[in-house]
């Protein structure tokens, strides 16, 4: 199950403003992104480079800055259960978009905001897990040569 991948990323309602994302990647150089809330359910995201492209473009500040973030957001995000299968997950985040395939995974339980997958930290744990794999199989391979020698003797 992904839930064990998810952490906690600042959220804000869709009643916030530009400023407010802006503040939060402000104080927190390292965050890569915002989930927007409309209530406890997830509908959109606010990456950082994304918001950063928004806002500089020529007048962009002065049109997102003070609006509210609805306006802003990205709604084309990918949401997972958090009883959702690993590899399943990796099949939905890979069919995406090239230009979103950074973007955070969103998870919901009842579909309520539980928490993100950095898609990086989730690629990571997935090599480490198929390298896991490889060991486990690697044992067996030699144990069973090791048994079809000894039945040979």
């Amino acid at each position: 199950m992904v839930e064990n991948l998810v952490i906690d990323v600042p959220t804000l309602s869709v009643e916030h403003s530009g400023d407010d994302a802006q503040t939060i990647f402000k104080n927190m150089p390292q965050l890569e992104g915002i989930v927007v809330l409309d209530n406890e359910t997830p509908v959109g995201l606010i990456m950082r480079p994304f918001f950063y492209q928004k806002i500089g473009t020529l007048y962009g500040h002065s049109l997102y800055i003070t609006r509210k973030l609805s306006i802003l957001m990205d709604t084309s995000i990918l949401i997972v259960d958090s009883s959702q299968s690993i590899p399943e997950v990796v099949s939905l985040a890979m069919e995406r978009d090239h230009d979103r395939l950074y973007d955070y995974i969103v998870v919901i339980r009842e579909d309520k905001y539980v928490g993100v997958i950095n898609i990086k930290m989730f690629l990571t744990e997935l090599t480490k897990h198929r390298e896991e794999h490889i060991a486990v199989l690697k044992t067996q391979h030699e144990e069973l040569q090791k048994a079809n020698q000894e039945e040979k003797k």
